[in-house]
């Protein structure tokens, strides 16, 4: 009897060890304390390899510190845990997207690769969640950098454009709307996503110069 109580006590200790450590490290992620996140949801893996919060979590962490090979290891494991979180397939595919923009265009075969695994998983993840923002953006992305592989730069704008269904104040995605927009050659319709970029973020840089360009070349144009 004695026995069983101190098993039951030690697995309840384990539990709320576990607990702390996710908590934990879900607050140092919101602070952006990143290597202190990494180290709450390594030692939470150490005491349980089942739960997918620590993988999703883990990765994005991994991530967030630029440790793109890590972040996919963790997810890539996350994802075999659990196949239907539309997170997890958003942040593998994210990690993905990010290496494939790191790989040199000498390694092209490897680029390729890659890039297509991440596009598989971005769709995977708008399939799971048609309402997740982040995956919609950056299939976008995915659209815009790479149209020939990927789709037209149609896809961008559509994808741009259902990201801003989801949260129509991001600043960033009318910004890449507008991108997206002029790469088309519609430049009356770049130039209104970019001056709603800039009611929502005055500071925007890159929408202040792709606005004051076009907008010089149109006046050289009509003279």
């Amino acid at each position: 009897m004695k026995m069983r109580l101190i098993i039951v006590l030690l697995l309840l200790n384990c539990s709320i060890s576990l607990a702390q450590n996710i908590n934990c490290g879900v607050v140092y992620l919101k602070e952006h304390k990143i290597e202190q996140a990494i180290r709450e949801f390594e030692e939470a893996l150490k005491n349980e390899q089942s739960n997918p919060l620590i993988y999703r979590y883990l990765g994005e962490a991994y991530l967030r510190d630029d440790n793109l090979d890590k972040a996919i290891e963790i997810l890539k494991k996350g994802v075999d845990i659990s196949p239907k979180s539309a997170d997890m397939h958003y942040y593998l595919g994210e990690a993905l997207r990010i290496k494939m923009e790191c790989t040199s265009w000498t390694h092209f075969l490897s680029k390729m690769s890659i890039g297509e695994e991440s596009w598989n998983e971005l769709r995977e993840s708008v399939k799971l969640d048609p309402s997740h923002f982040d995956a919609h953006f950056s299939l976008g992305l995915m659209y815009y950098y790479a149209p020939k592989i990927y789709g037209e730069t149609d896809n961008a704008i559509f994808e741009f454009k259902t990201a801003l269904k989801i949260k129509s104040d991001s600043a960033n995605a009318h910004y890449w709307l507008g991108e997206a927009y002029y790469k088309k050659g519609e430049e009356s319709l770049a130039i209104a996503e970019w001056e709603k970029t800039l009611d929502l973020d005055p500071k925007n840089k890159q929408a202040r110069e792709s606005l004051s360009k076009t907008k010089a070349n149109k006046r050289v144009i009509r003279r």
